[in-house]
């Protein structure tokens, strides 16, 4: 992110020149602004530019946002402005793509998170109610989507939660389970086990997801799993 944000520098650095030409020549920001009287700009955070307004008048408050919005539009189409009561931000235009944050995600915090916790992989899980966000996930190796819905999943082989308030169980109890030394090794599976839920089998999860069930954690003073299901199995959903 902070890369995506520093390659707009060049384009704030040249707004914030065109700005202080225009606005000093239409004589609404001195040569030296101050920050507390009048029109003056500032860049301190380098991944934006503000517009500060504090000590303008209403006319001049008016003048120079409608100079300011003009401007960024007709001249900086990948910059957008977000008005504010005493300033204008001028930020990068985002330009949001499921796909690339996705290779984010994998290539970044999934890294980290395996490098931090000294294990070899890491299963991208994805519990919400965004179906597209949640396809990018499975496209993952080993990615798993749980949906927040009130019912089985359109999408082919995910997993869904009947509440969103389940979401906040399912979590605890996978950390329960790895506090409790319970972990999922890979190896070959009993044909029994393969037999029933092949598809758990490919994603390396449990057997028990969806199908038998859970094997009860030691020492865990009653804890149980949350009801959470395959979608491709709907004639196990409870009625």
């Amino acid at each position: 992110m902070i890369e995506h944000e520093y390659a707009y520098r060049p384009s704030l650095e040249s707004c914030a020149s065109k700005l202080s030409e225009k606005l000093q020549g239409a004589g609404l920001m001195a040569a030296e602004p101050s920050a507390t009287s009048g029109v003056s700009l500032s860049d301190s955070n380098h991944f934006s530019l503000s517009v500060l307004l504090r000590g303008a008048s209403e006319a001049e408050d008016a003048s120079t946002r409608g100079l300011v919005l003009e401007t960024v539009e007709k001249e900086f189409p990948m910059l957008r402005c977000v008005e504010e009561r005493t300033s204008l931000e001028i930020r990068p235009k985002p330009q949001w793509n499921r796909a690339k944050a996705v290779k984010w995600l994998t290539d970044t915090v999934v890294d980290r998170v395996a490098g931090t916790l000294g294990v070899k992989a890491v299963v991208p899980v994805y519990v919400g109610d965004d179906t597209a966000f949640g396809a990018s996930i499975c496209e993952l190796e080993g990615g798993v989507y749980v949906h927040i819905t009130g019912g089985p999943s359109s999408h082919d082989g995910s997993y869904f939660l009947r509440e969103a308030s389940q979401a906040d169980e399912l979590l605890r109890f996978f950390v329960e389970q790895a506090h409790a030394g319970v972990t999922v090794r890979g190896g070959k599976l009993r044909q029994a086990e393969r037999h029933a839920d092949e598809s758990a089998r490919r994603r390396g999860l449990p057997a028990w997801i969806g199908s038998a069930p859970a094997p009860a954690a030691p020492a865990m003073g009653g804890s149980r799993p949350p009801q959470w299901h395959r979608a491709a199995s709907s004639d196990r959903v409870p009625r």
